[in-house]
């Protein structure tokens, strides 16, 4: 499958520097934790927010994580539907984005 954007086109499915991690623990909550994934996915209307694929025609779709800022207590805004290769790839790409700014660190002795 071909993704319809580029990831240039999509910034903001990328969270920004620092490029939060995600929390190493599980949330403390999953029943929040699900009950906002519903949400999102409502919101969303079960359409990939990168690729604008329907649910129906891709083989999986997950709730991707905007910022962790308030991770245990996510609101809407916190997160986009995406299909499982939009998000591999964004995941990737944040990623990458995150080991390249902690060698520009080293780099400047930060």
């Amino acid at each position: 499958m071909a993704i319809s954007g580029s990831i240039s086109e999509a910034e903001w499915l990328i969270p920004q520097p620092p490029h939060e991690m995600r929390p190493a623990a599980d949330h403390p909550d999953p029943e929040y934790e699900r009950r906002w994934k519903d949400r999102v996915w409502l919101r969303d209307e079960g359409k990939c927010s990168w690729c604008r694929k329907f649910e129906e025609y891709v083989e999986t779709m997950e709730v991707h994580h905007l910022t962790y800022e308030r991770f245990g207590n996510e609101q809407s805004e916190d997160g986009c539907l995406l299909c499982g290769e939009c998000h591999a790839e964004v995941t990737q790409e944040t990623r990458t984005r995150r080991r390249l700014s902690r060698k520009e660190n080293i780099r400047n002795g930060d």
